[in-house]
């Protein structure tokens, strides 16, 4: 499964609108116990608004072509900037190299997870997704890892 979002900053970077992160059971497990350790710092200290991991390595993925811009922009908006995807529904999107990947995730209420990452010199980040409208999409047995955290 994969992990389509918009990029809420990407206003300098042309044609990189979408980031893909590929999800399978060993990230969902991996963002779950970030999230508890995420908690467990905001309980120490309530101005913890988001701790950055150095990994889990998103896509940077270019603009769709205008056979698939439409359909991927509607599920888009249908869910708030982000869906869960199967692995062919990128159609001919192709993927760009991303450097400085870091994996952010809020403590907040409820908690969420984003990607911040350099494509080129220019900063990208992705929307939030908040983790358990994440783990009611995935269903079992991803969502399942989530589901302890949220």
């Amino acid at each position: 499964m994969i992990l389509l979002m918009r990029n809420t900053v990407s206003e300098f970077v042309p044609g990189c609108d979408h980031t893909v992160v590929r999800l399978d059971e060993a990230l969902a497990v991996l963002i779950a116990r970030r999230v508890i350790a995420s908690q467990a710092v905001r309980l120490a200290d309530e101005s913890v608004a988001e701790l950055r991991y150095w990994d889990a390595n998103p896509i940077c993925v270019g603009s769709p072509d205008p056979k698939t811009e439409e359909s991927i922009e509607e599920v888009l908006d249908s869910g708030d900037g982000w869906a869960v995807l199967e692995d062919d529904a990128l159609g001919s999107f192709v993927p760009g190299e991303t450097d400085c990947s870091q994996m952010v995730v809020s403590a907040g209420d409820p908690p969420s997870v984003a990607w911040s990452y350099r494509a080129g010199s220019e900063p990208v980040r992705t929307c939030d997704v908040p983790l358990d409208a994440l783990s009611r999409r995935l269903g079992k047995p991803l969502g399942n890892a989530l589901k302890a955290v949220t």
